[in-house]
């Protein structure tokens, strides 16, 4: 198993969801990953039901044009 795959095993088993390129975690979980994640950046976006960018179109587009500003 690959890096990638173990890491995508480690998130399924811990209930993380990883639609590409957003993905969405309990705080939490988020905490120990920017050290762990080259070149990761993270937003917080609040609570959201299922569709995340149709709960808060307000906050995510703002953070995706932010990291797209500083994505080489």
């Amino acid at each position: 198993m690959n890096r990638r795959e173990l890491f995508l095993s480690t998130a399924a088993a811990a209930g993380i969801t990883l639609p590409p390129p957003i993905w969405a975690m309990p705080p939490q979980a988020v905490e120990h990953l920017p050290g762990r994640l080259m070149n990761l950046t993270t937003a917080h976006i609040g609570a959201g039901g299922h569709f995340l960018q149709e709960d808060t179109p307000q906050v995510i587009a703002p953070a995706i044009g932010k990291w797209m500003e500083t994505t080489p």
